[in-house]
């Protein structure tokens, strides 16, 4: 058998080659001559890390490309199909929509323009009924599909030739969680981020930074020796986690509290008559005013009106209809996370703390679900504990999030840590060489959000350590930390990508003379190739 490894760019490739009895091979085409390779569909049925590959319509490969600062809404079928909500668990993966993560009870279906990208498209709900509150009618709610720590949120409104604002509207957030007064209960919690006290007529663009709710508790380099130089951020929120939770976004919900109805904007008659020619479902009220002594005005009726004393008439008033049309929604957050793709690209994490109950807990996207781990200082001689991360790809990283829940009063995240990474060298005692971005000595707690940013690392593999400095943990920092969502984040190309083929059965007795690639290789990137022959896969280990 022959292996083949292709570097493309920064891509990794691996080939079997096996002189054994033609079967169906759907990784290459075997004619004549030759084994060939250069199809989307070959390519597909080679083994890679999944979501660290791109393969272009005509057969081409490039590695994934990470981003920061991305805009959360734009993905949420691919993370709904990957970790889909309870609601949609027996649901096959490949039907699920976005609608399928909409709540809503006014044109629902439109909801999704608001989530496309495109500020031609929009949702509008229907003619609200008049007995029925209007917040009742005229919201709805999206889920994510998991916790986004987000920066922002905005909110777009269509061009004024569109349509119109929403007059009187809230956008709120949630964690997910049920309220604290209420932990057992079904609702979920929302809180707001944008609130509009007053009509509103003209504004279109609306923003909420989230990153002033919280209080940054401590600025560092976050930097040991060795370390790269860069800045750092511990953020937290002391005696109340308001702040911390409206950052942890699961959901949002958009409620209409007013609105003018079919007094949108008062036009001329002309363009009221043009209206009902060519917008019949455009044109709104008719007021005919009546003036009144004191200087004020009351709407009659047309029969009424007309009865009226000339100089009592006030004139006739034609309105357009209100025409609320949201454009946009965006969720504005930190960008990808590396994390959460663990399992997919066949990585792992192991948590060496005996308090664990499953370390998966912290990349599910679920808040309510968490990963605890016991802080104590009643053994100065044991080791620090740490959590153990395969990323299952190379990837470039220079931040991290980490979100802790409500718990109980005792509920802390990590006091003391160290965050390290490898590329995967190897020390002269044969354990991986650890390169550490941060440090936090023990003198924090009730933290609730940690953001920590630091100069690129290529790694493979991420650890937490923490207990950190056992001297530093006084008495009452005792407990258990209760962490629900760990996000590690980076941008660029992978580093590296590998991809290994089927058995490429030959049929018969063969020489490989040559193997002819063509490849688009910048500056610092390279192709690598391996082959190995033979009749089998097996593996034996001496």
């Amino acid at each position: 058998m022959k292996r083949v490894w292709l570097f493309v760019g920064s891509v990794a490739l691996c080939a079997h080659l096996a002189v054994v009895k033609v079967e169906a091979q759907s990784g290459h085409r075997v004619g004549g001559n030759q084994v060939v390779i250069n199809s989307r569909s070959h390519w597909e049925n080679w083994q890679y890390a999944e979501g660290t590959l791109e393969i272009s319509s005509r057969g081409e490969l490039s590695p994934h490309r990470w981003h920061r600062t991305t805009n959360a809404v734009l993905d949420v079928v691919d993370n709904v199909r990957w970790n889909p909500p309870q609601d949609l668990e027996k649901k096959d993966p490949a039907d699920i929509t976005l609608l399928d993560v909409i709540q809503g009870v006014s044109n629902r279906e439109d909801v999704v323009n608001v989530f496309d990208g495109d500020l031609t498209t929009y949702w509008e709900p229907d003619i609200a009924s008049g007995d029925v509150e209007l917040s009742t009618q005229w919201w709805f709610t999206i889920d994510l599909g998991r916790i986004v720590m987000a920066d922002k949120i905005i909110v777009k409104f269509v061009d004024e030739e569109l349509g119109d604002p929403f007059l009187l509207f809230d956008v709120l957030v949630s964690n997910g969680q049920a309220p604290p007064t209420a932990p057992a209960s079904n609702s979920i919690d929302f809180r707001p981020v944008i609130q509009t006290l007053q009509p509103n007529k003209t504004q279109r663009v609306f923003e909420a930074d989230l990153r002033s709710l919280v209080t940054p508790v401590q600025e560092a380099s976050g930097s040991t020796s060795g370390a790269p130089q860069a800045g750092s951020l511990l953020v937290g929120v002391e005696g109340t986690s308001v702040g911390a939770e409206k950052r942890a976004v699961r959901m949002v919900q958009v409620v209409i509290h007013g609105s003018d109805l079919d007094r949108g904007k008062e036009v001329g008659e002309d363009e009221y008559n043009r209206l009902l020619d060519e917008s019949p479902e455009d044109a709104g009220a008719i007021d005919y005013i009546k003036r009144l002594s004191n200087g004020g005005e009351v709407t009659l009726d047309p029969e009424d009106y007309a009865r009226l004393d000339p100089q009592l008439q006030g004139g006739i008033r034609y309105f357009r209809r209100e025409r609320p049309r949201l454009a946009e929604l965006e969720v504005w957050g930190p960008g990808d996370d590396l994390a959460s793709g663990i399992i997919r690209r066949k990585g792992s994490i192991v948590n060496s703390a005996p308090t664990s109950v499953n370390p998966l807990n912290l990349i599910d996207g679920n808040i309510e679900s968490q990963e605890k781990m016991r802080l104590s200082n009643s053994d100065p001689n044991r080791l620090a504990d740490e959590l153990f991360f395969d990323l299952g790809s190379f990837f470039w990283i220079d931040g991290f999030r980490l979100a802790g829940g409500r718990g109980s009063a005792k509920a802390k995240n990590f006091i003391g840590y160290r965050l390290e990474f490898s590329d995967g060298s190897r020390e002269v005692d044969g354990g991986l060489r650890w390169q550490t971005v941060a440090e936090r000595d023990g003198d924090r707690d009730l933290i609730q959000l940690v953001i920590e940013e630091f100069a690129p690392v290529i790694a493979r593999f991420f650890r937490i350590q923490w207990d950190v400095g056992y001297e530093a943990l006084p008495r009452d920092n005792l407990g258990d930390a209760l962490l629900c969502e760990l996000q590690l984040f980076g941008q660029g190309y992978q580093p590296q990508v590998e991809l290994t083929s089927d058995l490429i059965q030959l049929g018969g007795s063969r020489n490989l003379t040559t193997i002819e690639w063509g490849a688009d290789t910048p500056p610092g990137t390279r192709v690598l190739l391996q082959t190995r022959t033979g009749n089998s896969l097996d593996t034996l280990l001496h």
